[in-house]
C-alpha cells in the first residue's frame, strides 16, 4: 500500500542518483515532490483508517468497544515520540506545509577497511528524505510539546532530522494498534463468521446444494 509505495520510493531515487550523477536543480525538485507524495498518502491514509476504525468500533460494541479502541492509540502515541511526530505532521501538511523540506542521496563504502582490495569494495546507496526543525520552529503552526521533543535530538546535519526511521517506526506502531484491536473485535468477527456460515448452511439445504458463494445485501 502507501508505505510500500514510500519505501520504493526511496530506493527508486536511491538508483537513479547512483546511475545518473548529471542531476539539476530541476531533478531534485521533482524528486522531492515525489517524496512529499508519497509520505502525505501515507499520513493521509492513517488517518483515515483511524476515523474509520473508531467508527466501526462504535458501531461493532457501542461506546465501550470505542473507547477501548481510543486507547489502543492513544497508547501507541504517548509511547512513541516517531508516533506523535507523525501524527502532528500529518496535521502540518494539511494545514500548513510539506513534510519534506529536503533529503540527501548519499554513497558510502561498506568494506571499508585495509584487507579489502578497492575494487572488490561494495558501496551503499541511499535516499535521505529529512524534516528541518527551525523551519518547522518558524512557522509556528507545528505542536509545540512534538517540537521541543524533536529538538532535543542531536544531529549531524544542524537541524534536520532523517525521516525515515520515524516514519517506519510509526507504521510499526500502526501495526501494534491494530494488532490491539483485532484482539477486540475477535468475539464480533467470530459471531459474523458463525451467522455467515449458518445462513449459507441453509441455503444450500433448501434452495440450491450447488451454491458456491452467497451475497448479502442491504435493503
Amino acid at each position: 500500500g502507501n508505505y510500500h509505495d514510500f519505501e520504493s520510493l526511496l530506493l527508486k531515487t536511491a538508483l537513479r542518483h547512483q546511475l545518473f550523477e548529471d542531476v539539476d536543480y530541476d531533478t531534485f525538485s521533482d524528486d522531492r515532490n515525489d517524496l512529499n507524495r508519497a509520505l502525505v498518502n501515507l499520513l493521509s491514509a492513517v488517518r483515515m483508517y483511524t476515523d474509520q476504525t473508531k467508527h466501526t468500533g462504535s458501531e461493532l460494541g457501542g461506546e465501550k468497544l470505542k473507547a477501548s479502541m481510543e486507547e489502543a492509540f492513544s497508547a501507541a502515541y504517548d509511547s512513541d515520540l516517531s508516533f506523535r511526530a507523525m501524527e502532528a505532521l500529518r496535521n502540518y501538511a494539511q494545514h500548513q506545509s510539506l513534510p519534506v523540506h529536503g533529503f540527501t542521496a548519499t554513497q558510502s563504502l561498506v568494506d571499508d577497511t585495509p584487507e579489502v582490495p578497492f575494487h572488490e569494495k561494495r558501496s551503499r546507496h541511499s535516499c535521505k528524505p529529512n524534516l528541518n526543525i527551525e523551519y518547522l520552529e518558524s512557522c509556528g503552526r507545528f505542536k509545540s510539546m512534538v517540537l521541543n521533543e524533536l529538538k532535543h535530538l542531536k544531529t549531524k546535519r544542524k537541524s534536520e532530522l532523517d525521516l525515515r526511521p520515524m516514519v517506519r517506526r510509526y507504521v510499526d506502531g500502526i501495526s501494534g494498534v491494530h494488532t490491539r484491536i483485532r484482539t477486540l473485535i475477535s468475539a464480533n468477527v467470530t459471531d459474523a463468521e458463525k451467522l455467515v456460515a449458518e445462513h449459507y448452511r441453509r441455503f444450500r439445504e433448501t434452495i440450491d446444494a450447488n451454491a458456491k458463494a452467497l451475497s448479502a445485501v442491504e435493503t
